[in-house]
């Protein structure tokens, strides 16, 4: 926590316009993990505000934000004539434009970003970069998409599995984004001798759909975390998670 502070001190020193104290907006799930007495403030910091239900300040981003489809490829021509290319940028355009049509949006929002595209001169032939950006705002009449749900016999098999020794097929491959629609009616959770929590294979599970959910975005996808917390228990590992008031 000292780290913290310190950090937010600097943050504070390079932001503020004068050498007065500055007060701190606190949002986000770590506001919660600061000291915000007055014997925690860093120094020139006035006072930490917290405002209500700031913990999913990242929320309203979300809401008010739009979605985006990206298309970043390499693509040759037998030669560099112009009409192909011109052909081609369209192609890629439409394809942005399609992308972001299966992704609940409004058609009529839909913007599609000038096309950059570079000549690859290293590579033989006619070679080119080409990056495309179509941005539109959420669709929120249309239903959302339906992910596959595990079967609550294999959501029991993922709780009852013991940590340090989670099978492959703990967990379907083929429902690698599927959602907890259902649970089975137990606690999850294990503790060690000295208090620290022990993650099982369906804590993992849990803590990446929450962390998604209440992050709102914040921080990028928690998929990549997952893979290596399974893989970690199914080498026999064991993930311990220390409360933050020890």
């Amino acid at each position: 926590m000292a780290k913290v502070r310190d950090m937010i001190s600097g943050l504070a020193d390079v932001m503020k316009g004068s050498l007065d104290e500055v007060d701190i907006v606190l949002v986000g799930g770590g506001g919660d993990l600061l000291d915000t007495s007055d014997a925690g403030k860093p120094s020139g910091v006035a006072r930490f505000v917290k405002p209500p239900h700031g913990q999913v300040a990242n929320a309203v981003g979300a809401a008010i934000g739009q979605l985006s489809f990206a298309i970043d490829e390499i693509y040759s021509l037998p030669s560099n004539d112009s009409e192909l290319r011109a052909e081609k940028h369209e192609e890629y355009r439409d394809r942005a434009r399609q992308g972001l049509l299966s992704m609940r949006v409004h058609a009529d929002s839909i913007t599609v970003h000038p096309l950059v595209e570079r000549t690859l001169g290293y590579m033989p032939g006619f070679w080119f970069r080409v990056q495309v950006l179509a941005v539109g705002d959420i669709d929120d009449t249309q239903p959302p998409p339906q992910l596959p749900a595990l079967a609550e016999a294999e959501l029991a098999a993922a709780a009852s599995t013991p940590q340090g020794d989670a099978p492959e097929q703990a967990i379907p491959p083929d429902a690698e984004d599927a959602m907890f629609t259902s649970a089975p009616d137990f606690s999850p959770r294990q503790y060690d001798s000295q208090g620290m929590w022990i993650l099982s294979v369906y804590d993992v599970w849990c803590i990446v759909i929450g962390a998604g959910i209440l992050g709102c975005g914040g921080g990028g996808s928690p998929s990549l975390a997952k893979i290596q917390c399974l893989r970690a228990l199914r080498k026999g590992l064991t993930i311990r998670i220390v409360d933050p008031d020890r």
